[in-house]
């Protein structure tokens, strides 16, 4: 099986792992992707000179309880930021609310229920 790269209204491409897949061997499509939290922490460099010498932006895929300091450093590298959520409670919320007043991010950010797909999710103010 191969893994899922689904595309958005924007050509944003959101990038799962299939079963048997890791960070380091996925395909990385062509185009804007937005990358789960484990493939950027194994391939960063390369995602960002992806990003450089072919212009293609790049979004991060944060799932609950990922937590927003292990991409601190980053946040500016992305275009895009998704946050998954689970109805259940407003984690995903609160990390909007983090990553606009307390870490300044001013780029794109989508905010969804997991069972959403990052282009039915809400745009974040």
């Amino acid at each position: 099986m191969t893994s899922l790269a689904r595309a958005t209204p924007e050509n944003w491409k959101t990038l799962t792992l299939a079963p048997g897949e890791t960070p380091a061997t996925v395909r990385l499509p062509v185009g804007p992707v937005v990358v789960p939290l484990e493939v950027w922490r194994t391939r960063r460099f390369e995602l960002f000179h992806r990003e450089q010498e072919h212009g293609w932006p790049l979004g991060l895929l944060l799932a609950p309880g990922e937590p927003l300091e292990a991409v601190e450093q980053d946040l500016h590298d992305f275009s895009l930021i998704v946050l998954q959520g689970d109805a259940a409670y407003d984690a995903p919320g609160q990390q909007a609310h983090r990553l606009r007043h307390e870490y300044g991010y001013r780029a794109e950010l989508r905010v969804h229920e997991s069972s959403l797909t990052p282009s039915e999710g809400s745009i974040a103010a």
